[in-house]
């Protein structure tokens, strides 16, 4: 699939409202309903009429929804929205293992399963669509049996959400509830009042975001905690990490201020439906939290620990074998095919590090020496370098966790970490210092990061695509919120100065340190080290004890970040 854009090209929806009903009681406002939204669409966020389609009373018969869900399936492309709201009657049928939600077309009738729509089947179905964001917002009774589970309170970077691939659902109620059919402030149900309420900007985000995660967290406050109803709306998310933006135009202005530095913005999301593969990580990460709670599970822990890194050097040994040549495609697939071997591993040294402390630092390095690379490679230079990149990732996490944890004997022993001097390879190194050469080793490749963000005239892409990579994977487990940015900039640069630290001490005239995010940040602001919240950091580590001439280094240090900038 092509790298997804930070923008939309086309907006669909398909909008359902059923008041008459062949074989059921009627209702009153779920007309009106879909009425109201289709105009908001249009008039607010300017959906074009040809790409909605409206099915009302009896042109929502089972086959008009579905050969409409299907054509927009087919007609919508990569860096499309699709919107599908559906007003009217919904069952819950109690058969088997599980209660079953299913949605009632005007022809459906409660005693034939095969003239209904189940809920499970649209939600499936979203596979089809090669849009990146989908938004299902189902007012009807018993919906929320489309969710498996919804949880609250994360936080991702918007941009990140608007290159990912996202499927939300915004229901009515709860599995086992009714849901009334008025009730709101307008001729709508109590739900899509609150819902038009929102579209119409009371949902909008402190930095003026509308998305589908803001106004489903609106919804939810407002339906949930209104004296006159009796319903709970579920919400959530049942496949990627992207969020359905509807004021795309009104903000991306703000975007695009400074291709050059970062203007990303960190908004709160509900979290990840429960689907298998996120099961089997919360599975992992619970075992691994419960191990950590009681220090006589260290044999244990340790155990797990090898298994994994078994596990990722058998997968990693694969990406070895072709280093001959570079493209765009090998370059994401090599660093997407990296995350996935590296994730365990990832979330295990962030649990390490928070809970396991100073007692387990040694499995901590154990891991990094594993997974970073040894023995002769042959090939291109930047395919070689990219081998370096899953190490790059669990140091960085290591230390964004041990800074938040204020744990600076963790970071004193990562920083101390040793590598001969001449390799397996028959490299040789300037340094013994292992951050040290890690860092030289992987700058063959930061620039190929690029290809990550084709609309952006990023300085320093990898940083920029680490940011945005490990955020979401440390708030799932930590929930530091805004803390991150701070932390990350502070992780950057401490591996800068501890770098150029090590270089200054070999050459006194020679200043220079891994350039990143930072390089942004201290440009608009003081560039004396000795001034910023890094200096407290620096001295706890008593990383100036090495030099001679402090206040001679801090000034080259200066002069060396006005240089990366300018």
């Amino acid at each position: 699939m092509a790298e997804l854009k930070l923008s939309y090209d086309e907006h669909f929806a398909l909008i359902i409202g059923i008041n008459k009903y062949q074989n059921l009681s009627n209702l009153e406002y779920a007309v009106n309903d879909a009425k109201s939204i289709k105009k908001v669409l249009i008039d607010k966020y300017n959906y074009k009429e040809e790409n909605i389609k409206m099915l009302i009373d009896k042109e929502a018969t089972k086959d008009n929804i579905m050969n409409s869900f299907y054509e927009i399936a087919q007609s919508s492309c990569n860096d499309d929205s699709v919107l599908i709201f559906y007003a009217g009657h919904g069952i819950n049928y109690q058969a088997g293992l599980k209660d079953k939600g299913y949605l009632v077309p005007y022809n459906g009738t409660e005693q034939n399963l095969n003239t209904l729509i189940s809920l499970n089947t649209i939600m499936d179905e979203s596979e089809l669509f090669r849009a990146k964001h989908i938004f299902y917002i189902m007012d009807a009774c018993y919906s929320g049996l489309a969710l498996q589970r919804a949880s609250f309170g994360s936080k991702r970077f918007l941009k990140d959400m608007l290159r990912r691939q996202g499927r939300q659902i915004l229901t009515a109620g709860k599995s086992d509830q009714t849901v009334k059919d008025a009730g709101g402030k307008t001729n709508n149900s109590i739900f899509t009042s609150y819902l038009l309420e929102g579209l119409n900007g009371q949902a909008k985000t402190e930095y003026g975001v509308l998305s589908a995660s803001s106004v489903m967290n609106y919804v939810y406050n407002k339906v949930s905690n209104d004296p006159k109803s009796y319903q709970t709306p579920g919400y959530g998310s049942f496949y990627g990490e992207g969020d359905f933006i509807f004021n795309f135009e009104e903000i991306n202005e703000q975007l695009e201020k400074n291709s050059e530095k970062d203007n990303d913005i960190l908004i709160e999301i509900p979290g990840i439906i429960a689907n298998e593969q996120k099961d089997n990580m919360d599975l992992f990460i619970n075992e691994l939290k419960e191990l950590l709670s009681d220090s006589k599970n260290y044999i244990k822990v340790n155990d797990i620990i090898n298994e994994e890194i078994r596990i990722f050097l058998s997968e990693f040994n694969k990406e070895k074998l072709n280093l001959s040549s570079v493209t765009d495609d090998i370059v994401k697939s090599m660093v997407h095919n990296f995350e996935k071997i590296t994730i365990n591993l990832l979330n295990a040294i962030i649990l390490l590090t928070y809970y396991g402390g100073e007692k387990y630092i040694n499995l901590i390095k154990k891991i990094i020496y594993r997974v970073h690379p040894t023995g002769t490679f042959g090939g291109s230079t930047v395919a070689i370098s990219l081998l370096y990149f899953p190490t790059v990732i669990l140091v960085y996490a290591v230390l964004i966790t041990a800074l938040e944890s204020d744990n600076y004997n963790i970071i004193k022993e990562i920083l101390d970490m040793k590598e001969n001097k001449v390799d397996a390879s028959n490299y040789y190194n300037d340094s013994d210092s292992f951050i040290t050469n890690l860092f030289s080793k992987i700058s063959y490749s930061s620039s190929y990061f690029k290809i990550f963000f084709p609309d952006q005239n990023y300085l320093y892409p990898m940083n920029e695509y680490l940011y945005k990579y490990l955020q979401p994977i440390i708030d799932d487990i930590l929930f530091i919120g805004d803390n991150y940015n701070d932390l990350y900039t502070n992780t950057e640069l401490l591996i800068s100065i501890f770098v150029a630290i090590e270089k200054h001490m070999n050459n006194q005239n020679n200043i220079w340190g891994p350039t990143g995010r930072y390089i942004y940040i201290l440009n608009y602001g003081n560039r004396d080290i000795s001034k910023l919240p890094i200096n407290a950091i620096i001295e706890k580590l008593g990383l100036y004890d090495k030099l001679s001439d402090k206040n001679d280094f801090i000034s080259k240090y200066a002069s060396f970040l006005s240089k990366s900038y300018f």
